[in-house]
């Protein structure tokens, strides 16, 4: 269960986060990380409804999670934990967001990326990649294209899925109960 694999490890992460700068995440408390597609800065909200006031904790939280690559880290997880059996789960996920996510990141690194005509090397990018979007590019260009904010929980037990039906760190999820139970093993 690779997906369930890479959520104890990005839990664990956290927590390593936290712990190393002397946070934790209360009982009870549900606090909403959303990540913007192109800075990848992780934004954190309080989800909890209950009216305290805890902006302490998640500036905080907000200042070391947004160092190095924890925005881009976390932006993919949950780009990967958004399906089943290529199945799509999440009501968050937009295809096009996607391809707009890889371009700006994959792309931009390279001599040709951002530099020039934006919606030309667009256009050509998705030619290259994605060609059954490449008519659209040549339309409306990159801006033209939807832009995908994703989202995700912590809670004291760490991630948490948003908006959709499964979440992996949810150990009595019947779904993910029934996969780990249909799973077999063999060895080599």
């Amino acid at each position: 269960m690779p997906r369930r694999y890479n959520r104890k490890a990005m839990n664990q992460q956290l927590f390593n986060i936290l712990e190393k700068n002397g946070l934790t995440v209360p009982e009870g408390v549900t606090l909403r990380c959303t990540i913007d597609p192109a800075s990848c800065y992780i934004k954190i909200s309080d989800n909890t409804g209950d009216n305290q006031d805890r902006r302490g904790l998640y500036e905080k939280m907000e200042e070391i999670l947004n160092k190095g690559e924890n925005g881009k880290s976390l932006y993919t997880h949950i780009i990967q934990s958004s399906y089943i059996s290529k199945e799509l789960e999440s009501s968050q996920y937009v295809y096009e967001g996607r391809i707009k996510f890889e371009y700006y990141h994959n792309i931009n690194g390279l001599s040709y990326g951002m530099k020039g005509d934006h919606n030309a090397n667009f256009l050509r990018y998705c030619k290259k990649y994605y060609s059954a979007y490449a008519e659209k590019a040549a339309k409306v260009g990159f801006d033209g294209f939807l832009d995908m904010e994703l989202s995700i929980d912590i809670t004291s037990n760490g991630f948490k899925d948003a908006f959709q039906n499964v979440n992996w760190s949810d150990d009595e999820d019947p779904y993910i109960v029934g996969l780990i139970s249909g799973t077999t093993y063999s060895t080599i």
